[in-house]
């Protein structure tokens, strides 16, 4: 049960009060930042609280347990306050927020009401509404060190320490899926590869990466079993052309106030991230190339394979992450062990549209924490640059 101090209790129990709220917002670089809904600013704590950003704050949720509870805040954004550089910058991210309820007229009457961490901040016509995710969102991060029974380092990174000797090969033969065989690599003693990276550098995997799971030598081949399976690529259906980057950015654009709804892609109705991207295809081409299967909010950590690459890879055309442009898919992983599962369309060098579970479709700000994430990008097929 939360302990109000007695003076604020007496000042709640008047029947006219003198109440508004403040955000105390703390960088991960140190700076700290005040703001307020009252109509002038405050000062306790040594912060000063800005009245000039024009806060409105929404309904906030807690939940039991480790569920991530939050609410969203709303404002615009000022030369003095959040702005458009810093929040472009990705200076706020994961920045820290606690929540007051203050007696503006006697600021030493005051009650923490909530502390938490700024998520996505969405930005549209000069204001920005922030999301305010709740402590335990903490919970669901990769912090420091994994202990497992095996080996948590990644092969031939800088914690593992091994010095990676690639060795080049030509496969002979393959099951199209998990196993294949190759003559160049029969040098190596049986198991010398098993927990090896193999990269294909040609042929349609050209780019996937995966372990192997186990190596056998077999004679005059080597055997290799892989933990996931190379993704078959088919010829891109043709779009309609000429296709602008500008038609696919505004046709995306369109989509944007639609709710988030799983599995849906319905313009104004529901989607989500993929649903986003299946009806920009509609709005562009006219007809879906293929049906996705039912797939649940967990389906990466489910099945481990990349599926939405996969799918990706018999449709669009890749091209460097580095080098995508406006109107292109970017993909996202959010661990570097997990498939990609997220997706997005580019809309400005510093700019994506996507949908996510309790929001909307939203133009948000691409920050340096969605560049660290991204995994992949495609191009539609018949754009012209």
């Amino acid at each position: 049960m939360r302990a109000i101090p007695e003076a604020l209790a007496d000042h709640l129990a008047q029947g006219a009060t003198t109440l508004c709220r403040c955000w105390s917002l703390t960088r991960r670089d140190g700076l700290v930042l005040g703001f307020t809904d009252h109509d002038g600013p405050l000062v306790f704590d040594g912060v000063t609280f800005a009245a000039t950003t024009g806060l409105e704050a929404a309904e906030t949720s807690a939940e039991l347990g480790f569920a991530v509870g939050g609410g969203d805040v709303s404002g615009a954004l000022a030369a003095d306050g959040l702005n458009e550089a810093d929040l472009a910058r990705g200076l706020y991210d994961d920045a820290r927020v606690t929540v007051w309820l203050v007696n503006w007229a006697e600021p030493t009457q005051r009650l923490r009401l909530d502390t938490g961490f700024v998520g996505e901040v969405r930005r549209s016509d000069g204001a920005f509404t922030a999301e305010i995710r709740g402590l335990a969102k903490a919970f669901d991060e990769e912090r420091g060190r994994l202990y497992l029974r095996s080996c948590s380092a990644d092969l031939g990174d800088a914690r593992c320490g091994v010095s990676l000797a690639p060795a080049e090969a030509v496969v002979r033969t393959t099951d199209g899926r998990l196993s294949l065989t190759a003559a160049t690599l029969a040098a190596f003693a049986d198991g010398y590869l098993t927990g090896g990276r193999l990269v294909f550098t040609g042929g349609s995997a050209i780019g996937f990466a995966t372990e192997v799971k186990r190596h056998a030598a077999t004679g005059t081949d080597a055997s290799l079993e892989l933990w996931q399976a190379p993704p078959r690529r088919r010829q891109p259906v043709p779009m309609k052309a000429p296709l602008l980057r500008d038609d696919i950015v505004e046709a995306t654009r369109g989509w944007i106030g639609t709710p988030y709804h799983h599995q849906a892609s319905l313009r104004g109705v529901g989607c989500d991230c993929l649903g986003l991207v299946r009806g920009v295809w509609r709005d562009l081409h006219g007809s879906e190339p293929e049906q996705p299967p039912p797939y649940t909010p967990g389906w990466a950590e489910s099945l481990g394979t990349e599926t939405l690459v996969a799918a990706a890879l018999r449709h669009l055309l890749q091209v460097e992450p580095g080098e995508a442009q406006a109107g292109d898919v970017l993909l996202f992983r959010w661990r570097a062990h997990l498939p990609a599962k997220h997706c997005a369309i580019l809309s400005a060098p510093d700019r994506i549209i996507h949908a996510h579970d309790g929001a909307e479709v939203a133009e948000v700000a691409f920050t340096p924490w969605w560049r660290r994430h991204l995994s992949h990008a495609f191009s539609f097929p018949g754009v012209i640059d």
